[in-house]
């Protein structure tokens, strides 16, 4: 029998241990004292502690604050996300449906910067039948073009661009072990609370982006986020005009990068052209009625309100509303199954549907439900526009946060209270 060895250290406020003798993880205990009594509450998980949005740069000069692909820590160059690869996942999107259309933006690698992290202790894998989990840390990076005609460099006055890379990394038991054990330590030297609704971080939002415990953050997506480990990523572009949107998709095969095609449609390419859903797959034919049928009713609704119009956006929003849940449940939906722009369109058609059309009649067996945690939007799902495709990140500088993303978090941080902590899932 292996013995079990303990290591143990402590704070004012915090005391961790560490079984080391089986590299089992950790667990923080909080002290709280009343008059000659000290009790130790378990430290878990929330919501802010698994995925990370950091706070929007106001001013062109914060950029500096944010990392890019490439940057030094230290004497060291760090690299998330290599050129030559970041060049080829941009040769991935103009294909197909989608020649002719102008990344020139897109595809300038130094104007990227980090806008959002998360852990995922059960990512599925991609061989048909494997039911493993898959230890993945994700890193958004938003584009952000520079100001050259604003002298106060003020980015919360113009249009964010929808641009964006969803960079994948692969990690092995030790190394997720350790980045949990990051993560707690992250989280227990926050200044305020992290617990509640999805949100912009309050540790960081309280600290600033320059401050040590931010600073910190950035020490764990440069140690988690190594090139080394990247697995797949994947772009959202958005045309020079703001017309279309599309998504492409590069994986690694042995030691090269290889675009890969959307399961659900065998295409390289998705998106977004003008009113429609490029092209149409098995998990987009409920969410395309969105634009042939739910949204010219409630274009004529508005100017006449006649009570056919109101039937026919109660009646397809049914169908719109059933596939957003699916889509929005992760224990059903994946890439796997998923194309990348039904994912991506799911969260704001429904709220089109719940706000324009609040009696529709709802399905609710496949929708994600999760007791432990308030999967309600906290910011930036209320006030979506009907262009947005952003998961996690910023649109027009405001946060945007999806159903999808809530969902996504709190099976993640689920699984790592349960199963991370001190003993490792078997």
């Amino acid at each position: 029998m292996i013995p079990h060895i303990f290591s143990i250290s402590s704070t004012s406020k915090f005391i961790m241990i560490c079984l080391l003798a089986q590299n089992c993880g950790c667990k923080y205990f909080e002290k709280s004292s009343s008059s000659d009594v000290t009790e130790f509450k378990e430290v878990k998980f929330d919501l802010n502690d698994i995925s990370v949005l950091l706070p929007y740069p106001e001013k062109e000069s914060d950029l500096d604050n944010y990392l890019g692909f490439e940057f030094k820590q230290g004497a060291n160059q760090r690299i998330l996300f290599k050129k030559p690869v970041f060049d080829q996942l941009i040769s991935t999107v103009v294909r197909n449906e989608f020649k002719g259309i102008d990344l020139s933006s897109a595809s300038l690698y130094q104007e990227y910067r980090i806008i959002s992290m998360r852990a995922d202790p059960c990512a599925p894998s991609d061989v048909e039948k494997d039911t493993s989990c898959k230890l993945e840390f994700r890193l958004v990076a938003q584009y952000f073009p520079p100001l050259f005609n604003d002298k106060e460099g003020d980015l919360g006055s113009r249009e964010t661009s929808e641009t964006a890379i969803h960079l994948i990394y692969r990690l092995d038991n030790d190394s997720f072990q350790s980045l949990i054990r990051d993560l707690l330590d992250f989280k227990v030297k926050s200044s305020v609370s992290t617990a509640g609704r999805l949100k912009v971080h309050p540790g960081i939002e309280a600290a600033g982006m320059n401050s040590v415990y931010s600073k910190s953050l950035k020490t764990i997506i440069a140690n988690y986020g190594d090139n080394k480990n990247l697995y797949r990523a994947a772009i959202l572009a958005q045309d020079q005009e703001k017309k279309k949107l599309v998504f492409g998709m590069i994986e690694k095969k042995l030691q090269d990068y290889e675009a890969i095609a959307d399961p659900t449609s065998k295409k390289f390419a998705s998106g977004f052209d003008g009113l429609n859903i490029v092209p149409e797959s098995s998990s987009s034919e409920n969410l395309q009625p969105f634009f042939k049928v739910f949204w010219p009713a409630l274009g004529r609704f508005l100017i006449d309100e006649k009570l056919e119009d109101q039937r026919i956006m109660e009646e397809s929003g049914f169908g719109i509303l059933k596939n957003s849940f699916r889509i929005d449940n992760p224990l059903l939906a994946n890439r796997n199954n998923t194309d990348c722009i039904s994912c991506h369109n799911a969260g704001w058609q429904r709220l089109f549907v719940e706000n324009n059309a609040p009696k529709t009649t709802r399905d609710e067996k496949e929708m994600y439900s999760n007791s432990k945690f308030d999967l309600k939007p906290g910011v930036g799902m209320r006030n979506f526009l009907a262009t947005s495709t952003r998961h996690f990140g910023y649109t027009d500088h405001q946060p945007a946060i999806t159903f999808r993303t809530i969902n996504e978090t709190a099976a993640a941080a689920q699984k790592i209270n349960s199963e991370w902590l001190i003993q490792q899932p078997r």
